[in-house]
């Protein structure tokens, strides 16, 4: 089977990527990395991509929530991405300067964002991306959870809400 490549965000960020055109990288933690559009190829979802939670009541941090709450929360989708504009996190990496032991940064931060995916039961070798943003002339497809399986999400479906 061959793999299929995936965005995995929540419904109030892809109305604003539907609105830009674009899905844009993401945030580096390290000004001196570039920063880097997100991809997996996870067929279920990249756990790298759930979100956290917050105590409504005190504002501390309940850690990453699970997939089942994210859903039941704020929702989850995926925008399927053609592959032609990715690059293979192994490659990535090098590219976008995240292996190099700089004065600033000190470590490898590529290792460690790999341990951190490890921990929360990501797989980096399912990691893609892209230096630039990702336009919607790349997009395949949208998808939503609907608590048992994806299902198609179209642009329409995305502006009404």
């Amino acid at each position: 089977m061959e793999a299929k490549y995936y965005h995995y965000t929540i419904p109030s960020y892809l109305k604003r990527i539907i609105t830009d055109g674009k899905i844009n990288q993401g945030k580096s933690r390290i000004k001196e990395l570039k920063p880097i559009t997100w991809v997996s190829t996870n067929p279920l979802m990249e756990n790298t991509a759930l979100k956290g939670a917050v105590c409504k009541h005190t504002g501390t941090s309940l850690g990453t929530m699970s997939f089942e709450k994210q859903h039941k929360t704020v929702g989850c989708v995926r925008i399927q991405i053609d592959p032609s504009v990715l690059t293979k996190w192994s490659v990535l990496k090098h590219t976008a300067g995240y292996h190099k032991r700089t004065k600033k940064v000190g470590y490898d931060f590529a290792y460690e964002l790999e341990l951190e995916g490890l921990e929360v039961g990501a797989n980096p070798s399912e990691w893609y991306g892209s230096l630039k943003p990702i336009t919607e002339d790349f997009f395949l497809g949208i998808e939503i959870w609907n608590g048992s399986e994806w299902v198609d999400y179209s642009k329409d479906e995305v502006k009404k809400k």
